[in-house]
């Protein structure tokens, strides 16, 4: 449990060399292979997963597979482990 700034700061800092661009790119290869592989049997949750691969914000209304169920689809990958950030409110600009 971190406690302090100083508790907070260091396992920031222990974190940063994950944000590299080689280290990023490591974890979209591997996590590509997971999805060929692991995924088959979701294939309706697969593209959602495969679509925020590219790790930048989605819009459910334009940038997600058309699903009725979208929550339903983004539940499913948390349960398969993954923390996803959310932003309910956000203004797009096309």
């Amino acid at each position: 449990m971190i406690e302090t700034e100083q508790e907070l700061a260091g396992y920031l800092e222990g974190l940063y060399p994950n944000f590299s661009k080689s280290r990023i790119a490591d974890f979209i290869k591997a996590y590509k292979e997971y999805s060929a592989k692991e995924l088959l049997s979701k294939e309706v949750t697969k593209p959602f997963f495969d679509k925020l691969l590219s790790l930048k914000w989605n819009s459910v209304k334009h940038d997600f597979p058309a699903n009725p169920n979208w929550a339903r689809r983004i539940q499913d990958i948390k349960e398969l482990g993954f923390t996803l950030a959310t932003a309910t409110i956000r203004q797009l600009i096309h």
